[in-house]
C-alpha cells in the first residue's frame, strides 16, 4: 500500500518509507547494467562452449557406422570422388569442431551439389519460341529464340503503324536543325504552316521549315481531358457541355470517314478516351495502304462481348486473324503463361466498302455507351484536314550530349514524347533528319499498347471480303456501285506528286512508303532504328502480336 497519512502516524515515518519506495523504483546506473549484461554475455557463451565441447566429444568417441551395401536408392555413384585422402596415404584429416552457433552459420558445404552432378542428369533449357508469322503454327514452331530481330537494310526506313509514346534520336553530330528552326522568322513558319494545312507540297520549303512541317498533325478533340475520377457519384443525365462536346465529334468523325472514302485521306486512328474500362484502337485505311487493295479497318483489344455484339445484334462481318483455335485454347489453359497479357490477339479484321462502314455506323453511334458517360470523346488523328479538327505539332526537346568516356563516341540526343505520336510524323522527321544528320543517326521508340497489332498484313486477300457476315451475297451493280469506296491503285501503282498530296502525303515516295508492304514486319512493331551511309536497318520489338497460344 502506498505510503499516506492515513497508513503512517508521524512524519518522520512518512519521509523515511517516501526515500525507500523512489529507491526501489529506480532503475539502477548505466554502468552496473552494462556490467550485469556482460557477466550475463560470458556466462552464456561459457555455456554454449561447454555444450558444444562435450557433443563433439561425444560424436569423436563413437565407432563409425558399417559399410552399406550400395543399392537401387544409393546417389553415392552421382558425385565424383576426390583423389585424396587414403588414396594417396595421408593421414585423416582431424575432425572440426564448430566452437560457437556463429561458426555454423558461417560454414560452406565443400561441395556443391548442381555443379558436381553430371550433364546427363540436369534439364536442358527451354528455348522460347516466336512466329514469324502469327497465322502460321509452322513457322513458330521453327522459329529461333531471339528476342531482337532485324529487318533487311533497305535505302527508305520501314513505315510502323503502330503509334509511339516516346522517340529519342542520337546523333554523332548535333541536331542543329532544331536550334535553327526554333529561331526561324515569322514569315518562314508561316510559310511552314501553309504548306502542311493547304497539301502544297514541301519542295519549295528549306530543311529548316521541312523541320517544322514535319511536326504537325490534325486531331480532334484538341485538348483531351482526363478520365473520370473514382469514387464520385455519377451523373443522371449528359451535361450540356458534354452533349455539345459529343455533337462536335461525330461532325468531326463523319467528316473524317468521308475524305477517307471520297480519296482525301489514306488512313486515321480512333482512340478510346482515357478512363474507359476497356480501351482499343481503329486504324482505318484507303484502298493500297499496307499493300491492301481494298478498303480496311484494323480493331485491337476486341473483347468476347464485342465480337457478340457485332456479330450477333448488328450483324457485322470480320476477320480475327490471330485468335487461337480451339484446339489453342485448350492447350492454353495447361500453360496459362503462354497467354499474352496485352490483349494484342483479339485483333479483328475489316476488309471492303460494307465491312468498314457497318464499323464506322457502329462507332459513331455506341461510342459514348460502350466507353461511359463518363469518359470523355474518343480522339481522332488524321495528316490530313477535316471538320472541327486542330492542328496540333509535336514540341522536340534537344537534351545535349550523352555521358561518354570517349568524346569520340558522345552522342547528341533529341527526344519527342506524346500520348500518341502518328507515323506520318516520325516517317516525315526521319526524312528530313537523314539529310540533315548526314545519314548517319539511330532511334529508339516506345509502342503505344493499344497498337501493337496494327502492322498485320494478310498473305492473300480474301475474296470474299466484302460479303456480309450472314454469307448472303450482294448483286453485281450493287458491289461496282461500292467499288469506287471499297477499291483502289494496287501496291505496284506509282502515285503522281498531284495525288499523292491529295492524298495527304508530301511527295509520290512518301506515298510509295504508305502502299509498301515491309517484308519481315507482319505483326511486329519496330523498337530501333539505325541509319548509316542513308541505309535504314530496323530492330523489332519483343512485344507484339505474333504471340500466338502454342
Amino acid at each position: 500500500m502506498k505510503a499516506s497519512y492515513a497508513t503512517v502516524k508521524s512524519e518522520a515515518e512518512y519521509q523515511k518509507r517516501k526515500t525507500l519506495d523512489s529507491c526501489l523504483g529506480k532503475p539502477p546506473p548505466a554502468a552496473k547494467r552494462a556490467r550485469a549484461d556482460e557477466n550475463a554475455r560470458e556466462r552464456t557463451t561459457a555455456l554454449i562452449e561447454e555444450l558444444l565441447e562435450r557433443e563433439t566429444l561425444q560424436l569423436g568417441s563413437q565407432p563409425p557406422p558399417a559399410q552399406q551395401n550400395a543399392g537401387p536408392t544409393d546417389f553415392s555413384g552421382l558425385f565424383p570422388k576426390a583423389a585424396g585422402g587414403a588414396a594417396l596415404g595421408l593421414p585423416p584429416q582431424p575432425q572440426r569442431a564448430a566452437r560457437t552457433f556463429e561458426d555454423l552459420a558461417s560454414q560452406r558445404q565443400s561441395r556443391q551439389v548442381l555443379a558436381d552432378l553430371p550433364a546427363s542428369y540436369l534439364p536442358e533449357p527451354v528455348a522460347r519460341l516466336h512466329a514469324a508469322d502469327a497465322t502460321n503454327l509452322s513457322a513458330a514452331a521453327a522459329a529461333t529464340a531471339s528476342r531482337d530481330r532485324s529487318l533487311p537494310a533497305s535505302a527508305s526506313a520501314p513505315l510502323d503503324w503502330s503509334l509511339k509514346t516516346t522517340v529519342r534520336f542520337a546523333s554523332p553530330s548535333a541536331f542543329s536543325i532544331a536550334d535553327e528552326a526554333a529561331f526561324l522568322g515569322g514569315a518562314a513558319v508561316v510559310q511552314a504552316h501553309r504548306a502542311f494545312t493547304s497539301g502544297e507540297g514541301v519542295h519549295s520549303l528549306s530543311m529548316q521549315q521541312r523541320y517544322l512541317a514535319a511536326l504537325h498533325s490534325w486531331q480532334f478533340p484538341a485538348d483531351p481531358r482526363a478520365g473520370p475520377a473514382g469514387g464520385g457519384a455519377k451523373p443522371r443525365g449528359v451535361p450540356p457541355e458534354a452533349a455539345a462536346r459529343r455533337c462536335d465529334w461525330q461532325t468531326a468523325f463523319a467528316s473524317l470517314y468521308g475524305t477517307l472514302r471520297s480519296g482525301a485521306c489514306d488512313a486515321f486512328y480512333y482512340l478510346s478516351p482515357e478512363g474507359t474500362k476497356k480501351p482499343f484502337a481503329v486504324f482505318f485505311g484507303a484502298a493500297g495502304v499496307s499493300g491492301r487493295p481494298r478498303l480496311h479497318a484494323l480493331l485491337t483489344r476486341s473483347t468476347s462481348g464485342l465480337r457478340a455484339l457485332m456479330t450477333g445484334g448488328l450483324a457485322l462481318g470480320f476477320e480475327a486473324p490471330l485468335l487461337p483455335s480451339e484446339a489453342e485454347r485448350r492447350a492454353a489453359e495447361l500453360d496459362q503463361s503462354a497467354v499474352p497479357l496485352d490483349g494484342s490477339q483479339s485483333l479483328l479484321v475489316f476488309e471492303g466498302a460494307v465491312r468498314v462502314h457497318g464499323l464506322f455506323d457502329f462507332l459513331l453511334n455506341e461510342s459514348f455507351r460502350s466507353h461511359g458517360d463518363e469518359c470523355d470523346v474518343p480522339l481522332l488523328l488524321a495528316p490530313v484536314q477535316f471538320a472541327q479538327a486542330s492542328l496540333q505539332a509535336v514540341q522536340p526537346k534537344v537534351l545535349g550530349v550523352s555521358d561518354a568516356r570517349d568524346p569520340s563516341r558522345a552522342l547528341h540526343r533529341l527526344e519527342l514524347r506524346g500520348s500518341a505520336l502518328p507515323p506520318w510524323v516520325l516517317d516525315r522527321l526521319t526524312s528530313v533528319l537523314a539529310m540533315t544528320q548526314a545519314g548517319n543517326f539511330s532511334m529508339a521508340c516506345d509502342t503505344q499498347q493499344l497498337t501493337l497489332a496494327l502492322n498485320w498484313c494478310p498473305s492473300s486477300s480474301s475474296a470474299a471480303a466484302g460479303d456480309d457476315p450472314a454469307g448472303c451475297s450482294r448483286r453485281e451493280g450493287r458491289r461496282q456501285a461500292l467499288s469506287s469506296f471499297g477499291a483502289g491503285p494496287p501496291e505496284a501503282q506509282q502515285l503522281t506528286e498531284y495525288e499523292a498530296r491529295q492524298r495527304g502525303c508530301w511527295d509520290a515516295e512518301e506515298a510509295a512508303r504508305w502502299r509498301a508492304v515491309v517484308p519481315g514486319l507482319n505483326c511486329n512493331v519496330v523498337r530501333e532504328l539505325c541509319c548509316e551511309a542513308s541505309m535504314f536497318s530496323a530492330k523489332l520489338s519483343a512485344k507484339s502480336a505474333e504471340r500466338i497460344v502454342l
